[in-house]
């Protein structure tokens, strides 16, 4: 007979399931590192150290079984809980106990360790054997500055809160927090610098969606702290989630605008207003597409986007056609209404035609812009009583 889950027993499943596969994920990052640090070893005590680091079980028993250290070995088989399989040999491969989330080593198993560390600690026992047997205890007041070395790198570090700390018995959430929290009394781990690694920020909004999308920052993977387009792309994959939480509209449009201004510095006005579209309400996408094409549609734009107007034309001004052309394209498959474009450039062509008035007192003054390429000349005391129509697009 089928039972149907409780909501706690399938949050707890899915948590569980949440770890195992973030813990197969991290052990296969810190391979290609752990594997160096145990070519590099000196001893068979840091062979295991750094195998534990990698959550490489089996290289662990295989190496303590090779120091001919036979109680340790048998010890690092139980890290992975009651029911856990070690295979060494020539098939050196971990099998858990296959239950998801349950690969923390007992309660009894940690404080028979801790309480055999303690007296070996009187007897100065090798040092090595210490840092991996403080690992096995579980015990975070056991682990100092020699379990936490300066040349791990950050993942090897979160593994420690993750595989070891209280046995691992930790959630995601928890190893997390645990881990945030410890940064500051930590030397710094090895690249992890001011900032904190992007997917350290995507853990954290599996684990917290609360926390929201202003976690993705520039330095989480550039050295640009004004490069906003990667973060972008995750915060923009990140919102179609059902999670109403990455939903927030404000949250979203801050990275959007943030990438809009970069686009701007960098003169690419066309993919500026097509991030904009992204923009969450209505009237932020309408501001943000009229300020845009105030300030960078071509004012002497020739492709038809305007109507007829009542004063004479000189043509020698028009200049740059084909990229008039792509302009106005472009912003008609993204169905940008036509009348904000002429209204754009009307009043960029008063805005112009005041500002030259005001700064020079001559007749005869040129004007390059308007629905097309305007002349505008006043002509003694005609200018005063001339009247132009903004309004006309």
């Amino acid at each position: 007979m089928n039972k149907q889950l409780s909501a706690q027993q399938e949050r707890a499943v899915l948590e569980a399931l949440q770890k195992e596969n973030v813990s197969h994920w991290l052990s296969k990052q810190v391979q290609p590192i752990v594997g160096e640090q145990i070519k590099n070893a000196r001893s068979g005590g840091e062979r295991v150290y750094y195998a534990l680091l990698g959550r490489q079980l089996a290289q662990a028993v295989t190496e303590a079984l090779k120091n001919k250290d036979f109680m340790l070995a048998s010890l690092l088989a139980q890290v992975g809980g009651a029911g856990s399989l070690v295979a060494v040999g020539d098939a050196t491969s971990y099998c858990s106990n296959l239950t998801p989330g349950r690969s923390a080593s007992s309660v009894a198993f940690q404080n028979l360790v801790f309480k055999q560390l303690q007296q070996w600690k009187k007897d100065l026992i090798n040092e090595w054997y210490v840092v991996v047997y403080s690992l096995l205890s579980g015990q975070p007041d056991a682990m100092d500055s020699k379990v936490f070395r300066d040349e791990l790198d950050w993942k090897q570090v979160f593994g420690l809160f993750l595989w070891y700390i209280q046995g691992g018995a930790y959630s995601l959430e928890m190893a997390v927090k645990e881990y945030e929290q410890a940064f500051e009394t930590l030397t710094k781990p090895l690249g992890f610098e001011q900032n904190y690694h992007i997917f350290f920020q995507l853990m954290k909004l599996a684990t917290d969606p609360s926390v929201g999308l202003e976690a993705l920052q520039p330095l989480c993977v550039s050295e640009n702290p004004t490069d906003f387009s990667i973060v972008w792309l995750l915060a923009l994959f990140l919102k179609t989630k059902t999670l109403a939480d990455y939903k927030n509209p404000h949250h979203f449009d801050r990275v959007t605008l943030d990438l809009i201004f970069q686009l701007e510095q960098h003169n690419q006005f066309q993919m500026a207003v097509f991030v904009s579209t992204f923009l969450e309400t209505h009237n932020g996408r309408e501001q943000t597409i009229r300020r845009l094409l105030a300030e960078h549609y071509p004012l002497d734009d020739q492709t038809g986007s305007w109507r007829e107007c009542h004063l004479p034309v000189s043509r020698n001004f028009f200049e740059k056609p084909e990229e008039h052309e792509a302009h106005f394209s472009f912003l008609m498959q993204l169905k940008v209404p036509a009348e904000w474009i002429h209204e754009a450039r009307v009043v960029d062509l008063k805005q112009g035609i005041e500002s030259t008035l005001l700064s020079t007192g001559r007749t005869g003054i040129g004007f390059v812009g308007g629905c097309k390429t305007v002349q505008l000349c006043l002509q003694g005391t005609a200018g005063s009583d001339s009247k132009i129509d903004y309004s006309r697009k």
